[in-house]
Order: C-alpha cells, then structure tokens, then sequence
C-alpha cells in the first residue's frame, strides 16, 4: 500500500470520512472503550453523530485539523486546540441546536463520570499551550507513517507559534505514550483511576535561537 501521503487542512467534503475513520480508529482506544461499545451498532450510530457534529463545527470554528491522504481518500486526522481557541456564539447556538441528537450519549458519558479524575489536565502546565484533542489513522493504514506524518506537521505548527510553550496531550494507552516519547513528548503524571490508567505528557517547543 505504497504511497505518497499529503497533509492538509481539514476540507468540507472530508468531514465525513474523517469521522469514519475516527470511529474505527477508536473503537479500541482506551478512554472510548471505558464507556462506550463501539461494536454494538447502535452506540456506533450515536458516537458517529456526536464526531461528526464536533468535527464541522470545529472546522466552522477555524479550528486547526489535518488530514492525511493517501490514494486519494483519507487516511488520517488529528485535531489540534491552539492556546486560547473558543468557540464563537453562532457555533455555540449550533451546539445548543443539536443537543437532543446527543442525549442518547448521556448514559455513556454517565459510565465515564468514575474516571473523570483521571483524564482531567493536571492544573500547572505551562502555558500557553496547543493541545492535541484526537490522532486516528484508518485501520488500513495503521503501520504506513501516517501517524508520525501526522504528528510531524502538528508538532511543526506548534513550533511555528512563538507564544506557545509547548504541546499537551493525555493518553490512556501504554503503547500510545512510547510512541509519543519518541516525539518528545514527556510524562507529567499517571493516574490510576478505578481500573484505568491516564497518561498526562507535554512537548516542550524548541526555545528559538
């Protein structure tokens, strides 16, 4: 599956597909699996409603979001928070719109309540920071560098912003945070939270010669 890979900004037309390939990308993923069966259709239907929804009104927002594409078709996404970003009132009303497509959701989120301890960012990270919200790459595609293309642009943007101190994300999966040591990216704090286990980590940005 040989191929040139191209990173570039999130399109309209992408949102779909890139919502796709973050529900089979999460269908494993340790958080997401903690309170949500993603192999049962019906909480498939829903997760993939809420995705969706999140990723258009971030890409209405302006919100940074980079696509891999490989033959053609998307092959990876990852969603990046630059310090300060917030949502505008019209994307907010569309929010507020939509909230009776998400109530199905809620018992799910309900089930996380144990373990939100856990994933929330420890209070002394130095800012201002960027935040890396979700990397997926298609299952396909998973072992072809889409991933580290990925994390390479991102880390770039992030070096691009002289306010920026660094970047900051949280994992709950144990291979995940070896990968993001070999980018530089640093443990701050593990949590152990009723059976799951929460990596906190930070890139520090290159101080500028």
């Amino acid at each position: 599956m040989k191929s040139k890979t191209r990173i570039m900004p999130l399109a309209a037309d992408q949102i779909d597909t890139c919502t796709d390939v973050l529900l089979e990308a999460f269908r494993n993923e340790a958080f997401t699996r903690y309170w949500l069966d993603l192999s049962v259709q019906l909480q498939r239907i829903r997760y993939r409603r809420a995705a969706r929804l999140k990723f258009l009104l971030q890409h209405k927002a302006g919100m940074p979001i980079l696509v891999a594409v490989c033959n053609n078709q998307a092959a990876g996404v990852i969603c990046l928070r630059p310090p300060g970003f917030k949502f505008g009132p019209s994307r907010i009303a569309e929010l507020i719109l939509n909230i009776p497509s998400l109530l199905p959701l809620l018992p799910g989120m309900l089930r996380a309540r144990p373990i939100a301890s856990a994933v929330k960012p420890p209070g002394d990270l130095p800012a201002p920071h960027w935040v890396l919200e979700a990397i997926a790459v298609a299952p396909q595609w998973q072992g072809h560098g889409i991933g580290r293309a990925l994390l390479e642009q991102a880390i770039s943007l992030c070096e691009q912003d002289s306010s920026a101190t660094g970047m900051y994300l949280f994992t709950g999966d144990e291979p995940n945070r070896r990968i993001y040591e070999r980018f530089g990216f640093e443990l701050l704090e593990q949590r152990e939270t009723n059976g799951f286990t929460s990596y906190h980590m930070f890139r520090q940005n290159t101080p500028a010669h």
